[in-house]
């Protein structure tokens, strides 16, 4: 009878666990032949740590198709070339994205231009239409009553609005619901229609509902840089020991016990995650120890949100800081042989990416002729040219002529988004352990030379590019 009853419960319990849902990506870019896809997702949405989650080959006519398992709604990014498109996708549903004059433009840079892929609306996806809509209707919105809002104060637009939003939105689909709501709870606090206390119990900012999108951006809005702001009631100096100091995540967070906005303890430890990213990349508070902290709150902590929230702080801390150790770094050089980072361990390593487009890329290079000359036994010297015309960029090497490796990112995209390469010239210097020493590294003078015990006595003179000429 025992035995009957667990089976009765396990299956029962089991029966309530929301079961996965495929959806189903097809696409087209016909401009795009043979161009890499990825699609990429966000670790959680206080982190936004971003992880590569599939990629696809466009086959000869541009063509591509991605599933995915899951049991939630997701934001879901993506990246031909580093140009990239968000779009809302939920399980169960087949989505055909296309964009028929999208192409890859070799001399824009997409991090800069703002330029998306531009994918055409799916007529059976009602959610990104409709939340397209809702992103015009706040600019439009803001466009016509910033005057009476903010100089003004006059809230009677704001409630009109809200009346609207009510009638047009918050009947439609939650996630387009929980988006109007969202922010239009950021635009009242922000005038005060909403006081900071009533909107934590008003909108359950201490039930936090990791997987909401549009809920966690106002929860990050409020609790923004939180614990360095007027509302806590810790010093800065206090909390400075705190965090320099105290070595477990518990303890911390025990000792902020006393913040009027952080009594409930899931609360509390989740606000002082986000404030660990936040102090981190402050030079008063400790790196070294903010990394241990976040490390313990791995181990620690029960919800296995924050534990995703603690890792994905854990790889954006870390992410290219002197110190750590780069991502990995190998292709062909310029005459085809290949090369990996591994191969320079034991000596100063200076990388450089460069674009044929970028004037100002040669300087420092130039400059580095007689260095590296001086220091080869010492010195390892790396250019990347980013160009994707693969002609374009062998000419450019062979112009340039230098003595030291020469390698060809190509389609090599999630190279370049490994080392955030969204502008040029972009250089680092390696230790002799392979470790970051400085990224970036603005100055040779300051960054690359000290480090080198056999610089000539005499400083080398910065000159304009001289292209070697074959005699």
């Amino acid at each position: 009878m025992i035995n009957r009853f667990s089976f009765f419960v396990f299956f029962t319990l089991l029966s309530l666990i929301p079961t996965k849902a495929q959806i189903v990506v097809n696409g087209s870019l016909p401009q795009c032949p043979g161009e890499t896809l990825r699609l990429i997702l966000f670790n959680d949405y206080i982190s936004f740590h971003e992880r590569t989650f599939a990629t696809t080959q466009l086959d000869g006519q541009g063509r591509f198709s991605i599933s995915i398992d899951t049991n939630a709604p997701i934001i879901a990014i993506f990246d031909v070339a580093l140009f990239r498109e968000q779009w809302v996708l939920e399980p169960g549903k087949t989505y055909f994205l296309a964009a028929p004059v999208f192409r890859v433009d070799e001399q824009l840079n997409p991090r800069l231009s703002g330029q998306g892929i531009g994918f055409l609306p799916d007529s059976n996806d009602l959610l990104n239409p409709a939340l397209l809509a809702l992103n015009t209707d706040f600019s439009h919105f803001l466009d016509t009553s910033f005057v009476a809002l903010y100089r003004r104060h006059n809230l009677k637009p704001l409630q009109a609005f809200n009346m609207y939003l009510g009638s047009t939105y918050l009947a439609k689909n939650p996630i387009v619901a929980s988006s109007a709501r969202y922010r239009l709870a950021s635009l009242q606090l922000s005038l005060g229609s909403i006081k900071r206390k009533d909107a934590l119990t008003q909108f359950r900012l201490d039930s936090i509902q990791y997987a909401d999108f549009e809920y966690m951006q106002f929860w990050n809005e409020y609790f923004d840089h939180f614990l360095t702001s007027k509302d806590a009631k810790v010093s800065n100096l206090k909390l400075l020991a705190l965090v320099n100091h105290t070595s477990s995540f518990l303890a911390l967070s025990d000792s902020l016990r006393r913040e009027p906005f952080l009594y409930n303890e899931e609360l509390r430890n989740t606000v002082l995650l986000k404030a660990l990213g936040e102090l981190y990349f402050k030079p008063a508070f400790d790196e070294t120890n903010i990394l241990l902290l976040l490390q313990d709150a791995v181990k620690v902590l029960p919800n296995k949100w924050q534990q995703t929230i603690a890792n994905g702080l854990l790889s954006k801390c870390k992410w290219l800081r002197r110190g750590t150790f780069p991502p990995a770094l190998d292709g062909n050089d310029k005459d085809g042989n290949a090369y990996a980072l591994s191969q320079a361990k034991g000596k100063l390593v200076f990388i450089s990416f460069i674009n044929s487009s970028c004037t100002a890329c040669l300087s420092n290079l130039e400059l580095l002729r007689s260095v590296y000359e001086d220091n080869k036994n010492d010195l390892e010297v790396l250019t990347i040219i980013t160009d994707r015309d693969s002609l374009q960029a062998q000419n450019l090497a062979n112009l340039l002529n230098y003595n030291w490796k020469v390698l060809f990112v190509r389609n090599n995209y999630q190279l370049l988004d490994d080392y955030k390469v969204y502008s040029y010239p972009l250089e680092l210097v390696l230790d002799k352990q392979g470790a970051i020493w400085q990224y970036p590294a603005r100055s040779l003078e300051e960054h690359l030379m000290p480090l080198l015990t056999n610089l000539p006595n005499k400083k080398p003179n910065r000159q304009g590019f001289q292209p070697i000429r074959k005699k």
